[in-house]
């Protein structure tokens, strides 16, 4: 029994696994989507009035209009964005990713090796 009162520190385990999943929510890398948001909303607008394809959006803002690269994004995180839903552009509204099928797969047929010789 203890009677000099003096403090010490003892491990709590659902204490630990609170402070790593603090700390693990502050991992990985943040979205840019709130820090692109002019090239955004003209992306939006010629994708939707213009029927603008997202590729030609990208290269014509990096050409043309001169946007940075830390003021815009690349055509893959557009198209991935665009898949989520974080915008108000569909897959409906592309002109290519509707002309496009979709991939057939076929089925994996086991080789069977005949068992035996053959006569």
């Amino acid at each position: 029994m203890r009677t000099n009162l003096s403090t010490f520190e003892k491990y709590f385990a659902q204490t630990g696994k609170a402070v790593y999943e603090r700390n693990r929510a502050n991992c990985g890398r943040k979205s840019k989507l709130l820090e692109v948001e002019k090239f955004l909303e003209f992306a939006e607008e010629k994708i939707l009035k213009d029927k603008w394809s997202v590729d030609a959006v990208v290269g014509y803002c990096r050409e043309e209009l001169g946007f940075s690269k830390d003021k815009m994004v690349c055509t893959k995180t557009l198209y991935n964005w665009i898949e989520k839903g974080l915008l108000r552009v569909r897959n409906i509204d592309l002109p290519i990713k509707v002309k496009l099928k979709p991939r057939k797969t076929k089925a994996k047929v086991a080789k069977i090796k005949p068992k035996g010789k053959r006569v």
